[in-house]
């Protein structure tokens, strides 16, 4: 859309020119502002040595506020871990400790829950957000979007866990996964942005698969696309790009039951 271009537009255009960077990223959505905030994230990263920052943000609890909080929680997570990075790389006092990536990813997610808390109340949203520095990449999870690796050889490994029922479900063995798919309560979270519950988000930082992709997406791509489809896709497609709109067209073709958000990156060598 066209207020969705101009507003990319605001957004790059103070971030300067930027040059190579070890992985490539393509992504789209069904929010307007979340592919120019991945983009923006991307050519911050590419601009400062490589760090690379990416999150999907799915609106799944309360349609009519849900759409505003993912909006919120987007913007909030990259402002504040592009914040946090140049105060750490700026800083002129030898004493300032320097945060670690866990604690810039985790601080991120709070800010966002925050901003959603007090922005678009009564909404909630899901957040999976990754920063890649060379080999390493580090993930904050809440909720049900999801991150994979996927490897040449076939592979395709989640490296998120879910906080839904009936994922808890499945781990006290209490229904199956195939079981899981077609449960009414599937969409049934217990962890996200936005609720007044408490919450500590999920950190992990893993090894980067080199060469492979790593996949960020909502529940409208996994729920309803096969592992072995998204593969064929990714595999197949030209570019990251070409491959995050066929997976969508892929979930569109499926029922398109939810709303549909893909970030896939590559490890470039």
């Amino acid at each position: 859309p066209a207020e969705a271009t101009a507003d990319f537009a605001a957004l790059m255009a103070p971030l300067g020119p930027f040059g190579p960077a070890p992985v490539l990223l393509a992504g789209v959505s069904g929010g307007p502002h979340s592919l120019a905030l991945a983009l923006l994230a991307d050519r911050w990263a590419r601009a400062r040595g490589g760090r690379l920052v990416a999150r999907v943000c799915d609106h799944g609890l309360r349609p009519e506020s849900g759409a505003e909080a993912a909006g919120v929680a987007a913007r909030a997570a990259v402002q504040n871990i592009i914040s946090r990075l140049f105060l750490s790389i700026l800083s002129v006092d030898p004493e300032d400790r320097m945060e670690s990536l866990q604690e810039i990813v985790e601080g991120a997610i709070m800010e966002a829950h925050t901003v959603v808390s007090r922005k678009a109340p009564g909404g909630g949203t899901t957040i999976t957000l990754a920063m890649v520095l060379g080999e390493q990449v580090t993930l904050g999870q809440v909720g049900d979007s999801r991150a994979y690796f996927i490897y040449p050889d076939g592979r395709i490994q989640a490296v998120t866990q879910d906080h839904s029922l009936v994922r808890r479900l499945i781990d006290l063995g209490q229904i199956t996964e195939d079981q899981a798919m077609i449960d009414s309560r599937r969409n049934v979270l217990y962890r996200a942005l936005g609720q007044p519950e408490p919450f500590k988000p999920d950190i992990e930082t893993k090894v980067f698969p080199n060469p492979g992709y790593m996949l960020l997406c909502s529940d409208g791509l996994w729920g309803v696309v096969s592992q072995a489809e998204i593969f064929r896709i990714v595999r197949s497609a030209k570019d990251p790009s070409q491959a995050c709109h066929q997976l969508v067209e892929a979930a569109n073709t499926a029922g398109g039951p939810d709303n549909i958000s893909a970030i896939l990156v590559q490890f470039l060598n």
